[in-house]
């Protein structure tokens, strides 16, 4: 293998301290340095690995102890940032919607959190292509889910730069995996980008808005086709990927805010599952539609039937009636007053 893995989970460990590396990231790290792990021969053709983890906001890591790494910053704009570490080691941040589901406002996740882990093999060979498409083989030998992105002549696009193509794979309970083929195209313009294909298990249509786009220039593409704009309302589904950006104005209080939900989110007295279940149905009682687009397709992806979610929501409905009802014994109370 090319890549140090060791000198990656030095950098983790010193790193953990400033809440920015997800708790489960090393166990991860130590499956793929296993000699059991599936896609090892891609792994050690690979050229660079890079782990791309999401963050309440960029602008509040830790810059300067990066830099006294040796990193170096890459590609760095509003929401995103590359450190390029020595040996092929990269650490991506974004805050920004870089998947299909952040951008269709259905992703739910605590923070720091690893989307996933990218394998890069840069050299453009018949070889090393030749191992590159034995992903599909594997991922179907090993039931894991997986979806192409690009090739055929059809470069897959980020921001400002490009590959080849991709494969993705999407172990269950870990990160996604990235496989991208193809040197790597840097321009000081904007590509485009090409969103992470949502994990095809989760029975999901793909959205594939660009995370390098807005909303303002589809609508302008759409009125010179003649379209009709759709009108907005105050709630927004894609402003559910925007929900990290609560830390433009008070960093401080969204740090201490999101570390407190993600505490309480983890596995205690109550699973994560079960306190999904619970999230759905309180989602409905505070009528949050943003919470009720986040923890339905939480729930579902944690096993729930369609019946047991709308069981919980009656629940939730049955309790807030009953609030509502207790509250008349008051109104007698002050009728039989006057």
């Amino acid at each position: 293998m090319l890549l140090n893995l060791k000198r990656l989970d030095t950098i983790l460990e010193d790193f953990s301290t400033f809440n920015i590396i997800p708790p489960s990231t090393m166990k991860q790290l130590a499956a793929l340095a296993s000699e059991s792990f599936v896609f090892k021969e891609q792994l050690d053709l690979a050229d660079s690995i890079h782990l791309h983890i999401k963050v309440p906001a960029t602008a509040s890591l830790p810059h300067e102890s990066f830099l006294s790494y040796g990193a170096i910053p890459q590609n760095a704009k509003e929401g995103y940032i590359k450190y390029a570490f020595p040996g092929g080691i990269n650490l991506i941040y974004s805050s920004i919607p870089v998947s299909q589901e952040e951008r269709a406002g259905i992703a739910a996740f605590t923070f720091p959190h690893l989307d996933h882990i990218g394998i890069d093999i840069r050299r453009n060979s018949d070889e090393a292509y030749s191992f590159f498409n034995k992903i599909p083989e594997l991922s179907e030998k090993n039931h894991l889910p997986f979806k192409r992105q690009g090739g055929d002549g059809k470069d897959v696009y980020c921001c400002h730069v490009a590959v080849n193509e991709k494969y993705w794979v999407y172990p269950k309970g870990s990160a996604h995996l990235e496989f991208a083929f193809g040197p790597l195209v840097v321009s000081e313009d904007v590509f485009g980008c090409d969103l992470r294909p949502v994990d095809p298990s989760l029975g999901i249509a793909d959205e594939l808005t660009a995370c390098c786009g807005n909303s303002t220039a589809s609508n302008t593409a759409n009125k010179r086709k003649g379209e009709k704009s759709v009108s907005r309302s105050y709630y927004q589904p894609e402003d559910l990927s925007k929900f990290s950006s609560i830390a433009q104005f008070q960093p401080e209080l969204a740090e201490s805010f999101f570390s407190y939900y993600g505490d309480v989110f983890k596995d205690n007295a109550l699973t994560a599952r079960e306190k999904s279940l619970i999230a759905l149905a309180v989602s409905h009682a505070v009528q949050c539609p943003y919470c009720i687009d986040a923890y339905s397709s939480e729930t579902l992806s944690r096993g729930y039937s369609k019946q047991q979610m709308m069981e919980a929501v009656h629940v939730a409905a049955a309790i807030k009636s009953g609030a509502t009802l207790v509250h008349s014994v008051q109104m007698m109370n002050r009728v039989n007053e006057i």
